[in-house]
């Protein structure tokens, strides 16, 4: 995971004012102006809709020692004595079957397809012929045909687009490749249902102590860029910490306030509605001026919020799931019509080794 970074603190109202600076020599070389302002970020939390959501203004931890594992982090404590396992993707010698599997819990986990964003047709409702196409400029929404894309583009989707445009040319403008933002969209497309369901399983971890905290608390991925035009899109992000945060953290400034008018979108019917943010750095940990936020709300149901945990603490599986690059081993048994193969591809129904 390479060497740990220690640098001082900076909230995001500091950066979004570009106020930020230190009185001392040594912490001068740390004085940084804003690249981006507060009404941008409004202006995105007005636009996005409740499937992908970015800003443009970076949250930086204070001390970033703890980046060679993931943490649970629950009342502002560290939960340091996280049990490791030597298989990957599952526990084999568990006798729960989701344990083994590496699955969150026991209930089939939250889980979405392909889809248009305009008529909402999926991959497994049609033909095995179905395809998508992504717009090219936010790398985003996908849709079935050009008229899909047309309307939704008229519906709103040109705002939004605009917006993560922009974004797009930001993060190539940092990490100097213009792959930045569609390498960064291509990783959260990968990820999506491991970030979902490792959040929801952080959310029910705390039920019987705290009761529905969905509303206060949000998980919160940092990862650095890795340009190796070689690797898989699902492999370019290495994660540095995976956290489970209040949203009153002092790290993370007014941020969860200007994030949660976007939840309202999705609360109405759901236990809850949980958030995950990403927060990829294209320049190194140090740079206070390097990373880009993603993120994400998304329901929880009754279903789901009386679900049994895994054995294994949720972020430590998540962290293997980023590590490897690899998808939670479940298949929904939805296939695609006219053709032979299930939404998985078939991997995940081969025999767990022992």
């Amino acid at each position: 995971m390479g060497h740990p970074h220690t640098y001082p603190a900076m909230n995001l109202a500091e950066w979004l004012t570009g106020t930020y600076s230190r009185d001392s020599p040594t912490d001068k070389i740390w004085s940084c102006r804003a690249q981006a302002d507060l009404s941008i970020l409004l202006l995105l939390l007005l636009l996005l809709s409740s499937d992908f959501h970015g800003s443009t203004a970076p949250r930086l931890r204070s001390d970033m020692s703890s980046c060679a594992q993931a943490e649970l982090l629950t009342n502002g404590h560290t939960q340091v004595d996280v049990p490791k396992h030597e298989n990957r993707q599952g526990h084999s010698k568990c006798e729960h079957v989701y344990c083994r599997k590496g699955l969150f819990y026991n209930r089939k986990p939250v889980h979405t397809h392909p889809k248009c964003h305009k008529c909402k047709k999926t991959r497994c409702k049609e033909s095995a012929t179905f395809q998508l196409r992504r717009c090219a400029n936010c790398h985003l929404d996908e849709y079935c045909s050009e008229e899909c894309q047309n309307e939704a583009w008229q519906a709103g989707h040109k705002d939004t687009c605009s917006f993560f445009t922009a974004l797009c040319k930001k993060a190539a403008e940092i990490a100097g490749t213009p792959n930045a933002w569609p390498d960064l969209a291509a990783w959260v497309r990968f990820h999506d249902n491991s970030l979902v369901n490792a959040a929801l399983s952080c959310y029910v971890a705390l039920i019987a102590t705290q009761g529905n905290v969905s509303t206060t608390h949000f998980l919160a991925v940092h990862v650095l860029y890795k340009d190796y035009p070689a690797v898989p899109p699902e492999r370019r992000f290495e994660l540095v910490t995976a956290d489970f945060v209040h949203k009153d953290a002092w790290q993370m400034g007014p941020l969860y306030s200007y994030m949660a008018p976007a939840r309202e979108q999705i609360m109405s019917g759901f236990w809850g509605t949980g958030s995950y943010i990403i927060l990829a750095h294209f320049r190194p940990l140090d740079d206070p001026t390097g990373a880009i936020p993603f993120y994400k709300h998304f329901g929880i149901s009754e279903y789901h919020a009386s679900a049994t945990l895994a054995c294994r603490p949720p972020l430590e599986q998540l962290r293997e799931n980023l590590e490897l690059g690899a998808k939670m081993r479940f298949c929904c048994t939805k296939s695609f019509k006219g053709g032979d193969k299930c939404c998985c591809g078939g991997w995940t129904h081969k025999k767990i080794s022992e």
